[in-house]
């Protein structure tokens, strides 16, 4: 003992100081060493081996890393902690309701090493990661689940059986595909058209309608293959090297076009009517087939000189025209009245420019007709001559001067017969 407040331990080497009743007014330092190992305190500093405890309130090392080596491997810091570089090496674990690393926005936690288990919440659903006005830049994961979805390489799907995905954008704002935009149920696109182009065909499956673009003239694009409705006119319309409408069809002017009101077709040229269709006629201003035969009005040519016109049926079929059926050689008058050859005038004839003859009608007595019209003329095959209908009585129709009755020539011959016995 070296008066009240310094002590030397003879046998181990030690000195200790009472520090209760110590005075070092006066001292500068105090210089403490054992062996290689010095420890040095003065007014403003502490120093043992490579630590050092600088005033006001800072702990440095003076060379290599401050080592905090508890027996029990936990190391508690119970207030407010600052550090400006954290490196670990081993478990780094963060209790408390509220832990901060860093102050300001500048401020990043960087992990060097790799992470090799979980990272869990305490307690589902109640922690957020970031923050609406401090968030993560980036985040950089193999794959991403969701709630009910994985995002996971290039493919985003859902993982409850038979559940919609759903890509739903705010307010006003597209759900955007590249330059494809989509909102409620209208595609669209920012950049330019719209272009659907499936590799084989492009089905539209509805119960109601296809609703096609609309416009007025001067929306048009005139792209070719547009299809749209034309505001202006009133009509479809499509565009091939020229606006073609669909409400008929017409041309570029529209002044040629088919008009299909009336449940029939009309065809115009010029604006001007020239051809009508229906289920009952075909009606033209003329007609050509093959520029050899026409029908103008009501006239029937053939552009060909010496060309016959003929009209020709098919199996038992027949050529009918008002009344008379044409049938091979045949012409039958298909009602009960005279089958009449009217001339033009009294100066016009009939000729039958033949040298084979002509065959008029012919029967017996009982086949004349019952009334007949004066100049009906027979050849009676009974008699054996031609015979007329001279308006009272048949007369022989062949030679010249008077002809008598049958009933007079009989009384002759019955009077001759007496006269001669």
């Amino acid at each position: 003992k070296v008066g009240d407040t310094f002590f030397v331990n003879l046998k181990d080497g030690t000195t200790s100081i009472d520090a209760d009743t110590v005075d070092a007014t006066g001292l500068s330092s105090l210089r403490v060493s054992t062996n290689a190992d010095t420890s040095f305190i003065d007014g403003g500093i502490i120093e043992t081996g490579a630590l050092r405890i600088l005033s006001p309130n800072t702990i440095r090392s003076i060379a290599g890393p401050i080592n905090f080596a508890s027996p029990s491997n936990t190391h508690e810091l119970l207030t407010n902690t600052r550090m400006a570089s954290v490196d670990v090496t081993g478990n780094f674990t963060l209790g408390g309701n509220l832990v901060t690393l860093g102050d300001q926005p500048s401020d990043t936690v960087d992990f060097t090493t790799s992470f090799a288990q979980d990272l869990y919440p305490d307690t589902t659903n109640k922690y957020d990661l970031g923050t609406n006005t401090r968030r993560w830049r980036k985040g950089y994961f193999n794959e991403l689940a969701l709630d009910s979805f994985n995002f996971n390489a290039n493919t985003i799907s859902v993982n409850n059986t038979n559940e919609n995905l759903d890509l739903r954008a705010s307010g006003t704002g597209n759900v955007v595909f590249d330059n494809v935009t989509a909102r409620s149920n209208i595609l669209g696109s920012y950049t330019t058209d719209l272009t659907l182009a499936p590799t084989t065909n492009l089905t539209m499956s509805a119960n109601n309608n296809l609703g096609l673009p609309s416009g007025t003239n001067l929306q048009r694009k005139d792209n070719v293959g547009d299809l749209r409705y034309n505001t202006d006119l009133g009509i479809f319309e499509g565009y091939s090297g020229g606006n073609v409408s669909f409400d008929g069809l017409y041309d570029t002017d529209r002044d040629t076009y088919i008009d299909l009101s009336n449940n029939q077709f009309t065809l115009v040229t010029g604006n001007a009517s020239n051809t009508t269709i229906n289920h009952l006629t075909l009606s033209t201003n003329r007609l050509d087939s093959q520029n050899s035969f026409s029908i103008d009005g009501s006239t029937v040519t053939s552009a060909t000189p010496n060309s016959d016109i003929q009209f020709l049926s098919n199996g038992l079929g027949s050529i009918s025209q008002e009344d008379l059926v044409f049938k091979n050689n045949t012409i039958t008058n298909t009602l009960n009245t005279p089958f009449t050859f009217s001339l033009a005038d009294i100066y016009s004839y009939l000729k039958f420019d033949q040298t084979m003859g002509l065959v008029v009608p012919f029967g017996n007595d009982a086949a004349r007709p019952s009334s007949p019209e004066q100049g009906t003329t027979r050849f009676n095959s009974q008699r054996g001559y031609l015979e007329s209908w001279n308006g009272t009585q048949w007369v022989l129709a062949a030679g010249g001067g008077e002809s008598v009755t049958e009933e007079y020539a009989e009384n002759i011959n019955f009077l001759w017969n007496l006269i001669l016995g």
